[in-house]
């Protein structure tokens, strides 16, 4: 079949929504991650705990920071669903189908009048 949109995109358009859930719930856990090891950075340096804890947990929170702005801008960056249906719409709305179409409603019109002149 000759598909104007392939239907494979309606899937991964779907996929990608669930995905782009997946990375918000991702983002909350990196960020909720980064303010507590950050809180416990300055835990560590108190007099039970050595100096080294506290550099483990300021790079540990610099990595949940690095992973919190990379799928922020994930996010922030790929379309939700509406917008994709629309660009691919958009896509195949093209000038040329715009006349195909248009010539098609014109033979359509044409032939609906010479129908009814020759049944009068």
């Amino acid at each position: 079949m000759n598909y104007i949109i392939d239907p494979m995109w309606f899937y991964w358009i779907s996929v990608i929504n669930c995905s782009k859930f997946f990375a918000f719930c991702l983002d909350t856990v990196c960020l909720i991650g980064a303010v507590v090891s950050f809180c416990c950075h300055f835990d560590a340096y108190g007099v039970w705990t050595r100096e080294d804890d506290a550099k483990k947990l300021m790079k540990l929170c610099r990595i949940f920071l690095v992973a919190f702005a990379v799928l922020s801008l994930f996010i922030i960056f790929v379309p939700s669903k509406r917008t994709l249906i629309e660009m691919m719409i958009a896509r195949t709305a093209t000038k040329q189908n715009a006349e195909m179409t248009l010539d098609a409603i014109k033979s359509a019109v044409d032939y609906v009048i010479n129908a009814i002149q020759s049944a009068k």
